[in-house]
Order: C-alpha cells, then structure tokens, then sequence
C-alpha cells in the first residue's frame, strides 16, 4: 500500500511523481521524503537559507576577521575625505583671490579712461580673453576692451575738458562783493 506525499512546490509535477512506499524512501522524482503510514503527522520541512547579518549594522561585532582592516581603511578614506575638503577650500580662497585682483586690475584700467567697470560687462566683455595660453594676465587686451567700451557708450577721456579752447579752462576766481564794489 503507497500513501502520497503533499504536493510538490513545482506545479509541473504530477501526482503519480509524488507517490512513494510507505517504507520511508525518497521519491526520485520529486527528492522529498516520503511520509510512513506510521507517522501521519510528520511535515516535510525546508528551512529558508537565513542572510548573513550584516556586519556594518551591528556596532558590537567586531569578533569578525578583516574588522581591523575595514576599519583602518575607513580611516584611511576619512584622512583623504578630510585631505579634499582642505584642498578645496585653498582652491577655493585661491580663486577668491584672482577674482578679486582681476576685479582691481579692470577697476583701475577702466577708471583710467573714465570707464566703469560696469560698463565693460554691458558691453558683453569676455574676461577670459585677457588671459594668454598659459594663463599670463594680458593688460593690452584688457585695455583694448577698455577703448572698445567707451568709444560704444561715447565715454570722454577722463582728464578731458570739454571746454578747452573755448576760453573759459581757466575761470577768473570768484569776486565777493567787496571786490566788486571797490571795483
């Protein structure tokens, strides 16, 4: 007499697969332990592989092999984290400080000519091209866009008069009328 086994995971199988003596065998069609007459309550049961814990969430498991060398290469990736962060601030102070000379260097070119710094960026000035190829600063580039600027906004010359040859670049100094009444 043969008693079945319960049905296999795999829907695929038939129930003529699953049937197995009651001598206790496995079934070589479904490899899963054939149930006696004698035990009727016995369950087949598969255990579920359980995940590894994971050593990282677990600040106490340090018993682990290679614990000290993550850790040490953590340390070793937090000094050069630490080391980028300072290289970036430098970069950036550095950049800070350009900025700031090419501001005085356009300040005083233009102020020259009677330009104002913000007339150079209305005119759409590129900064970029009063560098050379190797990053040399180029005064006359900057002082040719200087000219290009004042002569598209009609800027005079500073230090200019308007008025010269028109006889009045020196105007008498002022009278009190005390002078004028001594005459």
């Amino acid at each position: 007499m043969s008693t079945t086994s319960p049905k296999s995971p795999n829907p695929s199988e038939s129930d003529s697969d699953t049937t197995e003596s009651t001598s206790g065998t496995l079934s070589a069609a479904t490899g899963q332990a054939a149930h006696s007459v004698s035990q009727p309550d016995a369950v087949p049961t598969q255990t579920a592989p359980q995940p590894d814990p994971d050593p990282s969430a677990d600040p106490e498991a340090g018993d682990a092999p290679g614990d000290d060398q993550v850790g040490a290469l953590r340390k070793e990736a937090a000094g050069y984290r630490k080391r980028a962060r300072e290289a970036e601030a430098r970069a950036d102070a550095a950049d800070a400080k350009v900025a700031a000379l090419l501001d005085h260097l356009v300040a005083q070119a233009a102020g020259d000519r009677g330009v104002k710094p913000e007339a150079l960026q209305a005119a759409g000035v590129d900064r970029a091209a009063w560098f050379g190829e190797g990053g040399a600063f180029l005064p006359e580039a900057l002082a040719a866009d200087v000219r290009a600027t004042a002569e598209m906004f009609a800027i005079p010359r500073k230090g200019h008069n308007p008025h010269t040859g028109t006889g009045i670049e020196n105007p008498a100094e002022a009278l009190s009328w005390a002078d004028a009444i001594k005459g």
